[in-house]
């Protein structure tokens, strides 16, 4: 086992490495999707007034104007998803052969916006609500959907997986060890979100949806969001060892030697966006309910 791995602090900088990544990625990910809503309501001659942030609560686009056809609603719902998932995926591609445990943040950003963007569809199409219940109200058949959906997942995991060993884990280490670090990622994230919404939440009046937002839904739906990250992210690191040689093949990652410096860069900005989002992007609109 090399010296990083092996170290005392070897798997605590590996987890806070990884955990600080997925929180830059997943929210950087949130602004790219509501910017893309944003635009193409622009576009398409919408007065949208900005856009609501919040990484443990509801975001979306502040819009007071008339719904649209349902030609303009299924372009708005797909522009969000397709503008993530194009812009995460060419920031991480292009920093690819640099990577390194310091460019994490911006390596992940690629696989978190396919996972977190193939789970929204599904989730989506099941309550037939959200960005692709307008795809789907236009005519586009759900197994169309269904199917990219898988593929997306897929290959948002795979594409994960290959970013494990900059964290300084290697495929022979224990499962633990891996587990350990994958859930320091997307569940302490969404583990926080049940947290702030049962200190925090409230229950509020949204004028650009026509309706409320509830606390306690919103964190039954964050909670079901727990439970099946947790899930996913045992199968998917289950599967490390037995796909490694065939990762391995497909594009080889170094072991990263993680540096403190790299671990502390990765939570500062992970920190630093959502207090960002917290701070800078509510929605004025927003009316308390008693």
């Amino acid at each position: 086992m090399n010296a990083n791995s092996s170290s005392r602090f070897g798997l605590l900088k590996a987890a806070l490495l990884f955990m600080g990544s997925s929180f830059f990625a997943y929210c950087l990910c949130l602004s790219v999707h509501e910017t893309g809503h944003y635009l193409s309501e622009t576009i398409l001659g919408g007065s949208p007034r900005g856009i609501a942030l919040n990484p443990f609560g509801e975001n979306y686009v502040i819009y007071l104007g008339a719904s649209g056809t349902p030609l303009r609603r299924a372009i708005n719902g797909f522009s969000g998803p397709f503008f993530t998932v194009l812009i995460g995926v060419m920031v991480s591609l292009l920093l690819w052969r640099r990577r390194a445990p310091v460019l994490l943040p911006l390596l992940m950003v690629g696989s978190t916006s396919l996972i977190t963007e193939s789970v929204g569809m599904i989730l989506g199409m099941i309550d037939v609500r959200g960005d692709w219940a307008r795809v789907m109200q236009f005519g586009i058949p759900a197994g169309i959907l269904g199917l990219l959906a898988v593929v997306m997942l897929i290959a948002g995991c795979i594409w994960m997986l290959q970013l494990l060993p900059l964290t300084g884990i290697r495929s022979q280490d224990p499962f633990w060890r891996k587990l350990v670090v994958f859930l320091a990622g997307i569940p302490v994230l969404l583990l926080c979100a049940v947290i702030y919404q049962t200190l925090f939440g409230g229950d509020y009046y949204i004028p650009a949806w026509g309706g409320p937002s509830l606390m306690e839904n919103l964190r039954k739906a964050r909670t079901i969001q727990l439970g099946v990250s947790i899930v996913l992210t045992t199968i998917v690191t289950s599967l490390h060892k037995p796909l490694f040689p065939w990762l391995d093949r497909l594009s080889h990652t170094p072991v990263g030697q993680v540096r403190w410096r790299d671990t502390l860069i990765a939570i500062g900005l992970g920190a630093a966006i959502v207090i960002i989002q917290l701070v800078f992007f509510n929605d004025p609109t927003a009316q308390v309910l008693p």
